[in-house]
This record gives structure tokens, sequence and C-alpha cells, in this order.
């Protein structure tokens, strides 16, 4: 059921931003139910904002995006997190 969640979360932020009525979303810590979901909702947040030229705010999703990923794979040492890491550290 919350990956469904997830899923609109995105759809909706993603129309949002369309529309240019996006404010500061926060609501990452109440939705996400572990570290991975709030990554990647975290990253994506950064790559809508970064299209938007809204650098500031991109960049403060990213750096918890990149927190949370290099948090993940000391855990557990996954490919998609190296990926995402090199990608958002070369950026």
């Amino acid at each position: 059921m919350k990956k469904y969640l997830i899923s609109i979360f995105l759809l909706v932020s993603t129309i949002l931003f369309a529309l240019e009525f996006e404010k500061k979303l926060h609501f990452t810590n109440y939705i996400a139910e572990d570290d991975e979901q709030k990554a990647n909702l975290n990253y994506e947040l950064g790559i809508m904002n970064e299209e938007l030229k809204r650098n500031t705010i991109s960049n403060q999703y990213k750096k918890e995006a990149l927190r949370l990923y290099k948090k993940l794979y000391k855990k557990t040492p996954n490919i998609e997190y190296k990926n995402r890491i090199k990608e958002l550290e070369e950026k």
C-alpha cells in the first residue's frame, strides 16, 4: 500500500512542479517507510527542482539523497546505491 502512496505522491509532485505551485515538500519523512524510499524521494525531488532551475532547493534534496544512499550502501553494497552515489557526487 505504501509503495502505491509513494507513486501517487511522486505523480502529484510532478504535476505541482509543472504547474509552478510547488512549495518545499517535506512530506517524505511522513510517507516513506524506510531510508531507501526517503533516498529515492529526495533524489526525484532534487531532479525535478533542477529542471525548474531551483538550484538551492535541488541541492538540498540531492544532498539528503546522497547522505541516505551512502548510509544504505554501507549497510548493503548494492549497485543501484553505488550508481546513485556516483551520479550525485558528480553534480
